[in-house]
């Protein structure tokens, strides 16, 4: 957790020729750990007896789905977010992100019980 909190620090956004010594070499360091840090994190999650739950099925069509849906959920949220707390960008990051992946799953449950041809359709025949 501390690897990927250490990335709010990385000098995001600005140009290269910008940074001091310190930040490219910071940067660089980053990037070339990332690969490796993800590789033992799924090693870890493949080894693990993790249960397989339904929602976990939709991963494709989440994917296929998730563009449209981030940019209604993103424009619905900042349309209905009034309380000071919710203008925080990070909180509504979360938000959007659970959201998200909520309705996508929720749709298409939906399909597959109710629209199953149209399901297996945009799903490309997988179950």
């Amino acid at each position: 957790m501390l690897y990927f909190v250490s990335a709010w620090y990385l000098p995001n956004g600005i140009a290269r020729e910008e940074m001091t010594l310190g930040q490219n070499v910071s940067f660089a360091i980053f990037r070339i750990l990332t690969p490796i840090v993800w590789l033992v994190i799924m090693i870890r999650i493949s080894k693990a007896d993790v249960k397989g739950r339904d929602y976990m099925r939709y991963s494709f069509f989440a994917y296929c789905l998730h563009a449209p849906v981030i940019a209604f959920v993103k424009l619905f949220y900042e349309k209905f977010a009034v309380l000071g707390m919710m203008q925080n960008e990070a909180l509504k990051y979360v938000i959007i992100v659970f959201l998200t992946y909520t309705i996508c799953v929720l749709v298409a449950m939906f399909m597959k019980r109710y629209a199953t041809p149209l399901w297996t359709l945009l799903n490309g025949g997988r179950k």
